[in-house]
């Protein structure tokens, strides 16, 4: 009796280890399962609901919607578009829930500083989708806008295509600059009057200073954030050349002689003051490529 007994207690014990080993096994699945990565929203289906009348806020929205095709849907843009063929609504503080309603729109793409949070809840509250996006200063931002706006409408081939012209841009860039070992040191500068402010690093200014392959000349005075442009600063960061969107050059033009940071400049003394569209430089839209490309030809000609 006591060997049966002996004999069973090996078993007793294959039978726990193997008891534990198969709760060992579900608990690792278990937490694989868990932690385990949400799918991208490109990576979902699309919605099913079709929409007829669009209302966009925010310039780059409005491009991205034209340019997936949707356009003939959009109903009404903001006032800092172009497009002088559709109704306006405000932008930013300007913008009212009654703006948009009149238009009697299903969707309302904005952009997160076109449009405040209390808007969107009393649009919304008339069961009118209403989407704000946030488009940091990157091309990487700006891919995963298109998707976004591409899945909201079903256009995901269209937004994928979009994409490929953005790359297809982009990889142009360095044979502009092939040859040229030195890196020139460019400073953003916005205008209002004779008020001037630079940008500093992490700005959309330094952002398209790069993009173009060349140097925020304010980094070598370790600056972040926009900051007020003294001759003081200008000197210190000696610019290889100055960057202005056109409406800051023609704010400024006809007074240069009365600004001492930028009359002063070497800068300005070489003929190196470039003046290109606004959005186009900070908007990061579908136009940002293509104006990267262009000032890279415009610093390394």
């Amino acid at each position: 009796m006591l060997s049966q007994k002996l004999l069973l207690i090996p078993l007793l014990l294959l039978v726990f280890a193997c008891k534990k080993s198969s709760q060992g096994e579900k608990q690792d699945s278990t937490k694989t399962s868990s932690t385990a990565k949400p799918k991208k929203i490109t990576d979902l289906p699309p919605p099913t609901k079709q929409y007829k009348k669009i209302v966009t806020i925010g310039k780059t929205i409005t491009q991205i919607v034209f340019a997936l095709g949707e356009g003939k849907k959009v109903v009404a843009v903001d006032r800092k578009n172009s497009n002088d063929s559709l109704p306006l609504v405000g932008y930013g503080r300007i913008l009212r829930s009654e703006l948009v309603l009149k238009h009697e729109p299903d969707l309302v793409l904005s952009d997160v500083e076109g449009s405040s949070e209390e808007i969107m809840n009393d649009v919304a509250a008339e069961s009118i989708d209403y989407i704000r996006y946030n488009n940091s200063p990157s091309i990487d931002s700006t891919k995963a806008l298109i998707r976004k706006i591409a899945w909201r409408l079903n256009k995901k081939a269209a937004g994928e295509k979009l994409i490929t012209s953005i790359d297809s841009t982009l990889n142009t860039i360095p044979n502009i600059r092939k040859g040229r070992k030195d890196t020139v040191r460019v400073m953003y500068v916005l205008a209002r009057g004779v008020n001037l402010v630079l940008a500093g690093q992490k700005t959309a200014g330094d952002a398209i200073i790069q993009l173009a392959v060349a140097k925020n000349a304010a980094n070598a005075l370790a600056i972040e954030g926009m900051k007020r442009l003294t001759p003081e600063v200008m000197m210190r960061a000696n610019p290889d050349y100055i960057l202005m969107s056109n409406k800051s050059w023609n704010s400024v033009v006809s007074k240069i002689f009365e600004i001492p940071a930028l009359f002063d400049s070497r800068a300005r003394r070489l003929g190196r003051i470039i003046h290109m569209d606004e959005h186009a430089l900070t908007g990061f839209g579908l136009d940002t490529p293509k104006a990267a490309a262009e000032l890279c030809k415009k610093l390394y000609k």
